[in-house]
């Protein structure tokens, strides 16, 4: 749970972002089946990934590549995100949200099965700005999350940097 800001009147409001680190613990110590099934079947599953993508362009320097045993370890994600109309359907008055989720590239099953939602909002009330603004925000929480997955430890302090008392 976190405050991001929104166009007046609303201004800061309380909003759930279901983080990926959070979501990677919970799933893989609560629910090994769904692990093994949406998010990394096993490590053969792993290796055959990332030996097939060292012949990509897109590998020459990447950071994953300096991890030691990355192949067995590194779970390849997709981050996706979409505007999609809510209200008004096929109006010129429609009302959009932006809708964002993850998958793990290794996952099977159908697309409600892969896909881990994060968060959405409505887009005319989202804030616009560098710093302040809803997106920014969004994302910089997000960014923070992620990094916890890059790092392979618990974060001890928030996205803002402030310690959490509870794990001291």
């Amino acid at each position: 749970v976190t405050t991001l800001t929104f166009v007046e009147p609303l201004g800061k409001q309380t909003q759930s972002i279901l983080l990926p680190h959070a979501m990677f613990a919970g799933i893989y110590h609560n629910y090994p089946h769904m692990w093994n099934r949406s998010i990394a079947p096993d490590s053969s599953k792993l290796k055959g990934f990332w030996e097939f993508m060292d012949q990509n362009p897109a590998m020459l320097g990447h950071p994953v590549k300096t991890r030691v045993n990355y192949k067995a370890l590194a779970v390849p994600l997709s981050f996706h995100g979409d505007e999609v109309p809510i209200v008004g359907l096929g109006m010129g008055w429609a009302k959009l949200m932006a809708t964002f989720s993850w998958a793990s590239l290794l996952g099977a099953g159908s697309t409600i099965q892969t896909m881990h939602y994060r968060w959405s909002a409505f887009t005319a009330l989202c804030k616009t700005g560098d710093c302040d603004g809803t997106f920014h925000m969004f994302f910089r929480i997000l960014a923070w999350s992620f990094e916890a997955l890059w790092v392979g430890k618990w974060p001890m302090e928030d996205w803002n940097g402030k310690v959490y008392l509870d794990l001291i």
